[in-house]
């Protein structure tokens, strides 16, 4: 069990005054308020589901944040995650190729060469047809291009998947849960699962599979 202790009162989406301190067990938060306090105006983040109950000298939440996709090994990733509005209109989100040696049946993607390359995402076109044909695209800038001269491809968005933060300083953009759509930066590794982080002028702990990393367009 990890916890998060705080010396201030800090605002929270959906909620009033955040005290106390946050214990977290497997993406499970209990947030305590002190029975003087207010108690939290309006609904939880979306994503969230809030159970309230009194606990004598306490009023506790228990909240657990859904991330609206599976979590997990590659093949458990949407593959449309990248045309999420809430992401398709970032930049700088750190990918890799996956699954191009079987594209479209069965003929690879630029000859499965890119299989496991990363890349740097510069743009995201949605072509709005889900389909082999006519597939939704992300500008994509190789870090070791096959060719030097042409390090920029069009990649179908279903053949990239997100990499990952895996130090302390790096940014990563939040792709799940109530904070999606905002950059973080890595404060603290908690566990092998979850990042301490600051974003959107908050401090909170964020599941690792919720993270892509980001990194200079220019990389």
């Amino acid at each position: 069990m990890s916890v998060k202790r705080f010396d201030d009162a800090r605002e929270a989406p959906g909620y009033t005054r955040l005290l106390g301190r946050t214990s977290d067990v497997s993406r499970q938060t209990t947030v305590e308020y002190g029975l003087d306090s207010a108690v939290p105006d309006g609904d939880p983040p979306s994503g969230v589901d809030a159970q309230w109950t009194d606990a004598g000298n306490v009023l506790v939440e228990t909240r657990t944040q859904s991330t609206g996709r599976p979590s997990g090994s590659a093949t458990s990733i949407d593959r449309a995650w990248l045309l999420d509005p809430a992401i398709s209109a970032q930049i700088g989100m750190l990918v890799k190729v996956h699954g191009s040696r079987q594209f479209r049946h069965g003929i690879a993607w630029h000859g499965g060469d890119y299989e496991g390359a990363q890349g740097v995402v510069h743009s995201v076109h949605k072509t709005g047809v889900d389909n082999e044909s006519f597939p939704s695209t992300a500008r994509v800038k190789f870090l070791k291009p096959l060719d030097p001269s042409n390090d920029t491809l069009s990649v179908p968005v279903s053949l990239l998947l997100p990499v990952q933060p895996d130090a302390v300083e790096q940014h990563a953009l939040i792709v799940g849960g109530a904070y999606k759509g905002h950059t973080a930066k890595l404060l603290e590794e908690v566990s092998e699962h979850r990042w301490f982080v600051a974003a959107a002028y908050d401090y909170f702990e964020v599941g690792r599979e919720d993270l892509v990393r980001v990194m200079a367009t220019d990389t």
